[in-house]
Protein backbone atom coordinates (compact mmCIF):
# COMPACT_ATOMS: atom_id res chain seq x y z
CA UNK A 1 0.00 0.00 0.00
CA UNK A 2 2.72 2.13 0.88
CA UNK A 3 3.97 1.70 -2.68
CA UNK A 4 1.73 2.24 -4.12
CA UNK A 5 1.31 5.63 -2.35
CA UNK A 6 4.62 6.69 -3.37
CA UNK A 7 3.62 5.98 -6.82
CA UNK A 8 0.47 7.88 -6.31
CA UNK A 9 2.63 10.91 -5.09
CA UNK A 10 5.17 10.93 -7.93
CA UNK A 11 2.84 11.04 -10.82
CA UNK A 12 0.84 13.58 -8.59
CA UNK A 13 4.13 15.80 -8.49
CA UNK A 14 4.87 15.34 -12.39
CA UNK A 15 1.54 16.66 -13.89
CA UNK A 16 1.93 19.82 -11.01
CA UNK A 17 5.72 20.10 -12.35
CA UNK A 18 3.75 20.02 -15.96
CA UNK A 19 1.63 22.25 -14.77
CA UNK A 20 3.60 24.86 -13.32
CA UNK A 21 5.76 24.79 -16.55
CA UNK A 22 2.88 25.62 -18.52
CA UNK A 23 2.08 28.20 -16.58
CA UNK A 24 5.14 29.65 -16.81
CA UNK A 25 5.28 29.72 -20.59
CA UNK A 26 1.89 30.92 -20.42
CA UNK A 27 3.09 33.80 -18.71
CA UNK A 28 5.90 34.60 -20.76
CA UNK A 29 4.18 34.29 -23.57
CA UNK A 30 1.24 37.06 -21.90
CA UNK A 31 4.35 38.47 -20.00
CA UNK A 32 4.89 41.03 -23.60
CA UNK A 33 1.37 42.23 -23.49
CA UNK A 34 0.89 42.22 -19.68
CA UNK A 35 3.57 44.99 -19.61
CA UNK A 36 1.64 47.70 -22.41
CA UNK A 37 -0.61 50.45 -21.72
CA UNK A 38 -3.48 50.22 -23.59
CA UNK A 39 -4.41 53.57 -23.15
CA UNK A 40 -0.72 55.25 -23.50
CA UNK A 41 -0.57 53.23 -27.11
CA UNK A 42 -3.96 54.88 -28.49
CA UNK A 43 -2.64 58.05 -26.86
CA UNK A 44 0.96 58.02 -28.77
CA UNK A 45 -1.11 56.28 -32.21
CA UNK A 46 -3.68 58.93 -32.41
CA UNK A 47 -0.76 61.60 -31.69
CA UNK A 48 2.51 60.72 -33.14
CA UNK A 49 1.78 58.58 -35.91
CA UNK A 50 -1.74 59.36 -37.77
CA UNK A 51 -0.57 62.58 -39.85
CA UNK A 52 -3.20 65.05 -40.45
CA UNK A 53 -5.20 65.98 -42.66
CA UNK A 54 -5.79 62.42 -43.48
CA UNK A 55 -7.59 61.61 -46.96
CA UNK A 56 -7.32 58.13 -47.38
CA UNK A 57 -10.03 55.93 -46.11
CA UNK A 58 -7.09 53.65 -44.01
CA UNK A 59 -5.88 56.53 -42.01
CA UNK A 60 -9.36 57.29 -41.87
CA UNK A 61 -10.66 54.44 -40.30
CA UNK A 62 -7.82 54.21 -37.92
CA UNK A 63 -8.35 57.23 -36.68
CA UNK A 64 -12.00 56.41 -35.63
CA UNK A 65 -10.68 53.38 -34.44
CA UNK A 66 -8.25 54.48 -32.09
CA UNK A 67 -9.92 57.42 -30.90
CA UNK A 68 -12.92 55.01 -29.80
CA UNK A 69 -10.59 53.03 -27.20
CA UNK A 70 -11.09 50.17 -28.88
CA UNK A 71 -9.22 47.06 -28.10
CA UNK A 72 -5.39 46.39 -29.43
CA UNK A 73 -5.73 44.54 -32.17
CA UNK A 74 -2.54 43.23 -32.66
CA UNK A 75 -0.53 43.66 -28.84
CA UNK A 76 -2.34 40.79 -27.60
CA UNK A 77 -2.97 37.26 -27.57
CA UNK A 78 -5.16 36.65 -30.04
CA UNK A 79 -3.28 39.37 -32.02
CA UNK A 80 -0.08 37.07 -32.31
CA UNK A 81 -2.00 34.80 -34.81
CA UNK A 82 -2.92 37.77 -37.10
CA UNK A 83 0.15 39.35 -37.13
CA UNK A 84 1.40 36.12 -38.08
CA UNK A 85 -1.50 35.96 -40.83
CA UNK A 86 -0.90 39.05 -42.25
CA UNK A 87 2.63 38.84 -42.38
CA UNK A 88 2.16 35.59 -44.34
CA UNK A 89 -0.30 37.55 -46.80
CA UNK A 90 2.32 40.78 -47.38
CA UNK A 91 5.06 38.34 -48.10
CA UNK A 92 3.09 36.90 -50.95
CA UNK A 93 2.28 40.21 -52.73
CA UNK A 94 4.98 39.98 -55.20
CA UNK A 95 2.75 37.23 -56.46
CA UNK A 96 0.27 39.91 -57.52
CA UNK A 97 2.84 42.29 -58.91
CA UNK A 98 3.45 44.26 -55.93
CA UNK A 99 6.71 45.17 -53.58
CA UNK A 100 5.56 43.73 -50.36
CA UNK A 101 7.95 46.53 -48.78
CA UNK A 102 5.73 49.20 -50.73
CA UNK A 103 3.15 48.27 -47.75
CA UNK A 104 5.44 48.62 -44.76
CA UNK A 105 6.63 44.82 -44.49
CA UNK A 106 10.69 46.07 -43.87
CA UNK A 107 9.02 49.33 -41.34
CA UNK A 108 7.48 46.27 -39.49
CA UNK A 109 10.63 44.35 -39.17
CA UNK A 110 12.73 46.80 -38.63
CA UNK A 111 10.33 48.46 -35.42
CA UNK A 112 10.05 44.31 -34.31
CA UNK A 113 13.68 44.47 -34.00
CA UNK A 114 13.88 47.70 -32.11
CA UNK A 115 10.78 46.66 -29.69
CA UNK A 116 12.90 43.39 -29.08
CA UNK A 117 15.92 45.61 -27.90
CA UNK A 118 13.94 47.81 -25.09
CA UNK A 119 14.63 46.91 -21.88
CA UNK A 120 12.02 45.58 -19.93
CA UNK A 121 11.96 48.52 -17.45
CA UNK A 122 12.06 51.36 -19.76
CA UNK A 123 8.06 51.59 -20.23
CA UNK A 124 7.74 54.64 -22.05
CA UNK A 125 10.41 53.97 -25.03
CA UNK A 126 8.12 50.25 -25.01
CA UNK A 127 4.72 52.12 -24.99
CA UNK A 128 6.95 54.27 -28.22
CA UNK A 129 7.67 51.30 -30.12
CA UNK A 130 4.44 49.09 -29.54
CA UNK A 131 2.20 51.66 -30.34
CA UNK A 132 4.19 52.42 -33.76
CA UNK A 133 4.27 48.57 -34.26
CA UNK A 134 0.45 48.70 -33.98
CA UNK A 135 -0.21 51.67 -35.75
CA UNK A 136 1.61 49.97 -38.58
CA UNK A 137 0.25 46.48 -38.20
CA UNK A 138 -3.41 48.10 -38.64
CA UNK A 139 -1.99 50.75 -41.79
CA UNK A 140 -0.15 47.60 -43.56
CA UNK A 141 -3.49 45.50 -43.19
CA UNK A 142 -6.29 47.71 -44.04
CA UNK A 143 -4.01 49.03 -47.25
CA UNK A 144 -3.90 45.73 -47.85
CA UNK A 145 -7.07 44.29 -48.09
CA UNK A 146 -7.99 48.23 -49.47
CA UNK A 147 -5.78 47.61 -52.08
CA UNK A 148 -6.79 43.62 -53.30
CA UNK A 149 -10.26 45.03 -53.31
CA UNK A 150 -10.18 47.92 -55.71
CA UNK A 151 -6.79 48.63 -56.45
CA UNK A 152 -3.58 49.92 -54.93
CA UNK A 153 -3.39 52.58 -57.20
CA UNK A 154 -6.19 55.79 -58.01
CA UNK A 155 -5.74 56.14 -62.01
CA UNK A 156 -7.21 59.28 -62.10
CA UNK A 157 -4.95 61.56 -61.14
CA UNK A 158 -1.80 59.61 -63.11
CA UNK A 159 -3.71 59.32 -66.41
CA UNK A 160 -5.16 62.88 -66.22
CA UNK A 161 -2.28 64.43 -65.34
CA UNK A 162 0.05 62.87 -67.90
CA UNK A 163 2.27 64.95 -69.92
CA UNK A 164 2.50 64.34 -73.86
CA UNK A 165 5.76 63.78 -74.04
CA UNK A 166 6.11 60.61 -72.71
CA UNK A 167 9.48 59.64 -73.46
CA UNK A 168 11.22 63.12 -72.13
CA UNK A 169 9.80 62.53 -68.27
CA UNK A 170 9.94 59.02 -68.28
CA UNK A 171 10.49 58.81 -64.70
CA UNK A 172 8.01 60.85 -63.47
CA UNK A 173 4.34 60.07 -62.47
CA UNK A 174 3.15 63.44 -62.53
CA UNK A 175 4.18 66.41 -65.19
CA UNK A 176 6.79 69.07 -64.55
CA UNK A 177 6.18 72.22 -62.76
CA UNK A 178 7.04 73.84 -65.75
CA UNK A 179 5.14 72.08 -68.30
CA UNK A 180 3.66 74.10 -70.75
CA UNK A 181 1.33 71.79 -72.35
CA UNK A 182 -2.21 71.84 -71.10
CA UNK A 183 -2.97 68.75 -69.43
CA UNK A 184 -5.95 66.51 -71.25
CA UNK A 185 -8.34 64.47 -69.05
CA UNK A 186 -8.02 60.86 -70.37
CA UNK A 187 -9.43 58.70 -67.38
CA UNK A 188 -12.82 58.90 -67.19
CA UNK A 189 -14.33 55.50 -65.97
CA UNK A 190 -16.32 56.09 -62.49
CA UNK A 191 -14.70 53.79 -59.95
CA UNK A 192 -15.43 52.10 -56.97
CA UNK A 193 -13.11 53.02 -54.10
CA UNK A 194 -13.19 52.19 -50.23
CA UNK A 195 -14.57 53.67 -47.48
CA UNK A 196 -13.51 54.73 -43.75
CA UNK A 197 -17.46 52.29 -43.35
CA UNK A 198 -15.71 49.84 -45.26
CA UNK A 199 -12.41 49.55 -43.99
CA UNK A 200 -13.54 49.45 -40.18
CA UNK A 201 -15.93 46.48 -41.63
CA UNK A 202 -12.93 44.56 -42.31
CA UNK A 203 -10.80 45.08 -38.97
CA UNK A 204 -14.46 44.10 -37.48
CA UNK A 205 -14.30 40.96 -39.68
CA UNK A 206 -10.44 40.23 -38.48
CA UNK A 207 -11.31 39.74 -35.05
CA UNK A 208 -13.97 37.26 -35.95
CA UNK A 209 -12.31 35.65 -38.55
CA UNK A 210 -8.72 35.87 -40.08
CA UNK A 211 -8.78 33.87 -42.22
CA UNK A 212 -12.44 35.19 -44.16
CA UNK A 213 -10.99 38.61 -43.61
CA UNK A 214 -7.65 38.34 -46.05
CA UNK A 215 -9.97 34.93 -48.20
CA UNK A 216 -12.34 37.86 -49.33
CA UNK A 217 -10.22 40.28 -50.78
CA UNK A 218 -8.42 37.92 -53.64
CA UNK A 219 -9.21 38.18 -57.22
CA UNK A 220 -10.58 35.69 -58.85
CA UNK A 221 -11.43 36.22 -62.06
CA UNK A 222 -9.78 33.94 -64.64
CA UNK A 223 -7.95 36.81 -66.48
CA UNK A 224 -6.31 37.94 -62.76
CA UNK A 225 -5.66 34.46 -62.70
CA UNK A 226 -3.80 33.63 -65.79
CA UNK A 227 -1.60 36.89 -64.72
CA UNK A 228 -0.45 35.99 -61.91
CA UNK A 229 0.92 32.82 -64.00
CA UNK A 230 2.24 34.66 -66.72
CA UNK A 231 4.36 36.93 -64.06
CA UNK A 232 6.03 34.10 -62.62
CA UNK A 233 7.37 32.83 -66.07
CA UNK A 234 8.64 36.36 -67.00
CA UNK A 235 10.48 37.31 -64.08
CA UNK A 236 13.11 37.75 -65.76
CA UNK A 237 12.31 39.67 -68.51
CA UNK A 238 11.67 43.06 -67.39
CA UNK A 239 9.51 44.85 -70.11
CA UNK A 240 7.22 41.65 -69.80
CA UNK A 241 7.14 41.78 -66.20
CA UNK A 242 6.15 45.00 -65.48
CA UNK A 243 3.37 45.05 -68.41
CA UNK A 244 2.11 42.17 -66.45
CA UNK A 245 1.96 44.03 -63.19
CA UNK A 246 0.40 47.11 -64.88
CA UNK A 247 -2.37 44.96 -65.92
CA UNK A 248 -2.85 43.23 -62.55
CA UNK A 249 -3.68 46.80 -60.84
CA UNK A 250 -6.07 47.01 -63.72
CA UNK A 251 -7.95 43.85 -62.93
CA UNK A 252 -8.27 45.29 -59.44
CA UNK A 253 -9.99 48.14 -59.78
CA UNK A 254 -14.28 48.13 -59.97
CA UNK A 255 -16.04 49.69 -62.37
CA UNK A 256 -19.39 51.68 -60.60
CA UNK A 257 -21.19 50.50 -63.51
CA UNK A 258 -21.83 47.17 -63.69
CA UNK A 259 -21.07 45.10 -66.88
CA UNK A 260 -24.70 43.08 -66.69
CA UNK A 261 -24.61 40.14 -69.37
CA UNK A 262 -24.74 41.90 -72.20
CA UNK A 263 -22.10 44.70 -73.02
CA UNK A 264 -19.57 45.88 -75.41
CA UNK A 265 -16.00 46.43 -74.06
CA UNK A 266 -13.31 48.49 -76.39
CA UNK A 267 -9.74 47.62 -76.02
CA UNK A 268 -7.58 50.60 -77.48
CA UNK A 269 -4.06 49.20 -76.17
CA UNK A 270 -5.37 46.11 -78.60
CA UNK A 271 -7.45 48.04 -81.17
CA UNK A 272 -10.31 45.64 -80.42
CA UNK A 273 -13.41 45.46 -79.90
CA UNK A 274 -15.19 42.79 -78.53
CA UNK A 275 -19.27 42.00 -77.66
CA UNK A 276 -20.51 39.97 -75.32
CA UNK A 277 -23.77 38.36 -74.51
CA UNK A 278 -23.80 36.12 -71.85
CA UNK A 279 -27.20 34.66 -71.75
CA UNK A 280 -26.98 33.60 -75.80
CA UNK A 281 -23.48 32.68 -75.19
CA UNK A 282 -22.48 34.78 -77.82
CA UNK A 283 -19.05 36.95 -78.15
CA UNK A 284 -17.50 38.45 -81.24
CA UNK A 285 -14.59 40.93 -81.78
CA UNK A 286 -13.68 43.09 -84.36
CA UNK A 287 -10.62 45.31 -85.28
CA UNK A 288 -10.82 49.17 -84.67
CA UNK A 289 -9.12 52.19 -85.14
CA UNK A 290 -8.37 54.61 -82.42
CA UNK A 291 -7.04 58.17 -81.04
CA UNK A 292 -3.58 58.42 -82.59
CA UNK A 293 -0.54 59.53 -79.36
CA UNK A 294 -1.73 62.75 -79.99
CA UNK A 295 -5.26 62.51 -79.45
CA UNK A 296 -5.37 59.89 -77.47
CA UNK A 297 -9.37 57.91 -77.11
CA UNK A 298 -10.05 58.78 -73.63
CA UNK A 299 -10.90 55.82 -71.05
CA UNK A 300 -14.84 55.75 -70.58
CA UNK A 301 -17.46 54.20 -69.31
CA UNK A 302 -20.93 54.77 -70.60
CA UNK A 303 -24.26 53.36 -72.30
CA UNK A 304 -25.19 52.60 -75.92
CA UNK A 305 -28.62 53.82 -76.34
CA UNK A 306 -29.00 54.27 -80.19
CA UNK A 307 -27.12 54.35 -83.87
CA UNK A 308 -27.57 56.97 -86.89
CA UNK A 309 -27.41 56.44 -90.16
CA UNK A 310 -25.60 58.62 -92.76
CA UNK A 311 -24.64 60.83 -89.78
CA UNK A 312 -23.55 64.26 -91.14
CA UNK A 313 -20.17 65.76 -89.40
CA UNK A 314 -19.81 69.26 -87.70
CA UNK A 315 -15.93 69.48 -87.35
CA UNK A 316 -15.00 70.76 -83.91
CA UNK A 317 -13.16 74.05 -84.79
CA UNK A 318 -9.73 72.51 -83.25
CA UNK A 319 -9.32 70.51 -86.13
CA UNK A 320 -10.32 73.27 -88.67
CA UNK A 321 -7.89 75.19 -86.76
CA UNK A 322 -5.05 72.87 -86.85
CA UNK A 323 -5.56 70.83 -89.48
CA UNK A 324 -7.86 71.85 -92.38
CA UNK A 325 -6.82 75.17 -92.52
CA UNK A 326 -3.27 74.50 -93.67
CA UNK A 327 -4.45 71.73 -96.01
CA UNK A 328 -6.03 74.24 -97.68
CA UNK A 329 -3.48 76.96 -97.81
CA UNK A 330 -1.61 74.51 -99.66
CA UNK A 331 -4.70 72.57 -101.78
CA UNK A 332 -7.30 75.25 -102.69
CA UNK A 333 -9.32 72.49 -103.53
CA UNK A 334 -9.12 70.52 -99.97
CA UNK A 335 -12.29 71.40 -99.17
CA UNK A 336 -14.68 71.22 -102.23
CA UNK A 337 -12.29 67.33 -102.66
CA UNK A 338 -13.73 66.61 -99.27
CA UNK A 339 -16.88 67.20 -99.16
CA UNK A 340 -16.76 70.01 -96.31
CA UNK A 341 -18.89 72.91 -97.03
CA UNK A 342 -18.52 76.41 -94.64
CA UNK A 343 -21.96 78.30 -93.25
CA UNK A 344 -21.76 81.66 -90.89
CA UNK A 345 -23.97 81.42 -87.76
CA UNK A 346 -26.76 82.40 -89.59
CA UNK A 347 -26.40 79.46 -91.74
CA UNK A 348 -25.68 80.74 -95.00
CA UNK A 349 -23.00 78.48 -96.93
CA UNK A 350 -19.47 80.42 -97.79
CA UNK A 351 -16.84 80.21 -100.54
CA UNK A 352 -13.78 79.13 -98.48
CA UNK A 353 -11.82 81.24 -100.88
CA UNK A 354 -13.19 84.27 -100.14
CA UNK A 355 -12.29 83.70 -96.44
CA UNK A 356 -9.19 85.80 -94.66
CA UNK A 357 -7.98 82.66 -92.91
CA UNK A 358 -5.30 84.74 -91.17
CA UNK A 359 -7.71 86.29 -89.30
CA UNK A 360 -8.94 83.58 -87.59
CA UNK A 361 -5.81 82.02 -85.30
CA UNK A 362 -8.06 81.63 -82.24
CA UNK A 363 -11.30 80.99 -82.89
CA UNK A 364 -14.16 80.20 -86.29
CA UNK A 365 -17.10 82.05 -86.55
CA UNK A 366 -18.21 79.93 -88.74
CA UNK A 367 -18.98 75.64 -88.88
CA UNK A 368 -17.85 72.98 -91.08
CA UNK A 369 -20.15 70.39 -91.70
CA UNK A 370 -19.26 66.95 -94.17
CA UNK A 371 -21.92 65.56 -95.85
CA UNK A 372 -22.96 61.64 -95.45
CA UNK A 373 -22.68 59.71 -98.00
CA UNK A 374 -19.87 57.07 -99.05
CA UNK A 375 -16.52 59.32 -98.38
CA UNK A 376 -17.72 60.63 -94.63
CA UNK A 377 -15.46 60.41 -92.26
CA UNK A 378 -18.00 59.00 -90.27
CA UNK A 379 -19.10 56.37 -92.90
CA UNK A 380 -22.71 55.09 -92.99
CA UNK A 381 -23.22 54.60 -89.67
CA UNK A 382 -22.71 55.96 -85.89
CA UNK A 383 -23.44 54.91 -82.50
CA UNK A 384 -23.53 57.74 -80.28
CA UNK A 385 -23.56 57.55 -76.46
CA UNK A 386 -23.24 60.72 -73.74
CA UNK A 387 -19.49 61.79 -73.20
CA UNK A 388 -17.88 65.03 -72.71
CA UNK A 389 -15.50 64.60 -75.41
CA UNK A 390 -17.66 63.99 -78.55
CA UNK A 391 -15.97 60.30 -78.59
CA UNK A 392 -18.18 57.83 -80.62
CA UNK A 393 -17.78 54.08 -82.51
CA UNK A 394 -18.63 54.85 -86.15
CA UNK A 395 -17.90 53.84 -89.50
CA UNK A 396 -15.55 54.56 -91.75
CA UNK A 397 -14.70 55.71 -95.18
CA UNK A 398 -10.80 54.49 -95.31
CA UNK A 399 -11.33 51.06 -95.06
CA UNK A 400 -7.66 50.10 -95.52
CA UNK A 401 -6.79 51.73 -92.38
CA UNK A 402 -7.41 47.87 -90.66
CA UNK A 403 -5.04 46.02 -93.12
CA UNK A 404 -1.88 47.93 -90.51
CA UNK A 405 -1.16 46.71 -86.95
CA UNK A 406 -0.33 50.99 -85.60
CA UNK A 407 -4.29 52.02 -85.82
CA UNK A 408 -3.84 55.09 -83.69
CA UNK A 409 -5.11 57.44 -86.47
CA UNK A 410 -8.22 59.43 -85.58
CA UNK A 411 -8.73 61.96 -83.32
CA UNK A 412 -10.13 60.48 -80.70
CA UNK A 413 -13.43 58.50 -82.10
CA UNK A 414 -13.36 54.84 -82.63
CA UNK A 415 -13.73 53.37 -86.26
CA UNK A 416 -15.27 50.13 -86.54
CA UNK A 417 -14.45 47.59 -89.17
CA UNK A 418 -17.79 46.09 -88.79
CA UNK A 419 -20.19 47.85 -88.07
CA UNK A 420 -23.18 46.46 -89.03
CA UNK A 421 -22.69 43.14 -87.06
CA UNK A 422 -22.46 45.82 -84.12
CA UNK A 423 -25.85 46.92 -84.86
CA UNK A 424 -27.25 43.54 -85.19
CA UNK A 425 -25.54 42.57 -81.58
CA UNK A 426 -26.97 45.94 -80.21
CA UNK A 427 -30.63 45.74 -81.77
CA UNK A 428 -31.15 42.08 -80.24
CA UNK A 429 -30.75 40.03 -83.58
CA UNK A 430 -33.50 40.91 -85.46
CA UNK A 431 -34.45 39.84 -88.69
CA UNK A 432 -32.99 39.61 -91.70
CA UNK A 433 -36.02 41.62 -93.19
CA UNK A 434 -34.92 44.55 -90.66
CA UNK A 435 -31.25 44.02 -91.30
CA UNK A 436 -31.90 44.57 -95.06
CA UNK A 437 -33.71 48.39 -94.20
CA UNK A 438 -30.51 48.92 -92.70
CA UNK A 439 -28.07 47.62 -95.46
CA UNK A 440 -30.21 49.16 -98.07
CA UNK A 441 -30.40 52.54 -96.67
CA UNK A 442 -26.48 52.65 -96.44
CA UNK A 443 -25.89 51.60 -99.97
CA UNK A 444 -25.48 47.82 -99.25
CA UNK A 445 -27.15 45.32 -101.49
CA UNK A 446 -30.37 43.31 -99.32
CA UNK A 447 -29.89 39.63 -98.14
CA UNK A 448 -33.72 38.70 -98.73
CA UNK A 449 -36.82 38.90 -101.30
CA UNK A 450 -38.88 41.39 -99.44
CA UNK A 451 -35.41 43.38 -99.23
CA UNK A 452 -34.96 43.55 -102.33
CA UNK A 453 -39.17 44.99 -102.74
CA UNK A 454 -37.86 47.55 -100.30
CA UNK A 455 -35.34 48.68 -102.86
CA UNK A 456 -37.99 49.34 -105.11
CA UNK A 457 -40.56 51.23 -102.90
CA UNK A 458 -37.61 53.35 -101.73
CA UNK A 459 -39.24 52.61 -98.43
CA UNK A 460 -36.39 52.15 -96.62
CA UNK A 461 -35.02 55.96 -97.11
CA UNK A 462 -37.41 56.89 -94.48
CA UNK A 463 -35.70 55.64 -91.67
CA UNK A 464 -32.54 57.25 -90.14
CA UNK A 465 -32.78 56.03 -86.23
CA UNK A 466 -32.97 52.93 -84.70
CA UNK A 467 -32.59 53.06 -80.86
CA UNK A 468 -32.14 49.54 -78.46
CA UNK A 469 -34.88 47.66 -76.72
CA UNK A 470 -32.30 48.05 -73.42
CA UNK A 471 -29.21 50.25 -73.39
CA UNK A 472 -25.87 48.55 -73.71
CA UNK A 473 -22.98 48.93 -71.15
CA UNK A 474 -20.12 50.34 -72.97
CA UNK A 475 -16.20 50.15 -72.00
CA UNK A 476 -13.82 51.82 -73.83
CA UNK A 477 -10.71 50.75 -71.61
CA UNK A 478 -6.89 50.31 -71.96
CA UNK A 479 -5.25 46.52 -71.27
CA UNK A 480 -1.66 45.70 -73.05
CA UNK A 481 -2.01 42.14 -72.01
CA UNK A 482 -5.73 40.72 -72.34
CA UNK A 483 -7.07 37.66 -73.13
CA UNK A 484 -8.54 36.38 -76.23
CA UNK A 485 -11.82 33.87 -77.00
CA UNK A 486 -9.46 30.99 -76.59
CA UNK A 487 -8.30 32.35 -73.24
CA UNK A 488 -5.03 32.68 -74.23
CA UNK A 489 -2.95 36.03 -73.17
CA UNK A 490 -1.43 38.40 -75.88
CA UNK A 491 0.77 41.26 -75.70
CA UNK A 492 0.24 44.39 -77.51
CA UNK A 493 2.25 47.70 -77.83
CA UNK A 494 1.53 50.43 -75.02
CA UNK A 495 1.18 52.75 -77.96
CA UNK A 496 -0.11 55.71 -75.31
CA UNK A 497 2.69 55.18 -72.69
CA UNK A 498 0.53 53.73 -69.69
CA UNK A 499 2.39 51.04 -68.22
CA UNK A 500 5.34 52.56 -67.27
CA UNK A 501 3.52 55.39 -64.84
CA UNK A 502 1.28 53.13 -63.73
CA UNK A 503 4.38 51.23 -62.44
CA UNK A 504 5.62 54.16 -60.59
CA UNK A 505 2.85 55.07 -59.16
CA UNK A 506 3.15 51.29 -57.56
CA UNK A 507 6.21 51.62 -56.77
CA UNK A 508 5.65 55.06 -54.57
CA UNK A 509 2.72 53.53 -52.86
CA UNK A 510 2.08 55.73 -49.74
Amino acid sequence: MSKLHSSILFVISIVVILFLGSCSNWKSKIGEESLLDSVAIRHIISERFIHRPYYSAWDSAIVQYYSNDSELIWLSVAGRHRKKVLLHWLEQLDKHGVNPNSLGLKQIRQTEEKLRAVANDDNDLRNLFSARLEYLFTRSYLRYVCGMDFGFVNPAPIYNNLYEDLSAYSDTVAPPANRKKVMRRLFDIPLKYPTSRYALGTIDLLKKNVSEAFRRVQPITLYYQKLQIELQRVKSFRRKENCVRANLERSRWKYKQSLGRKYVYVNTAAYMLKAVDEDRDTLFEMNICCGSFKHKTPLIAARLNYFELNPNWVVPSKIVRKEMVPAFVRDSNYFARNNLQIYDKKGKRLNPRHINWSKYTNGFPFNVKQDSGEGSDLGRIIFRFPNRYSVYLHDTSSRWLFKYNDRGVSHGCIRLERPLDLAYFLLGYPSDEKMDCIRLAIGRDAKTEKGKELFKESRYKNRRFYGFKQSVPLFIDYRTLYMGIDGSLTYCEDHYGYDEPLITALAHLK
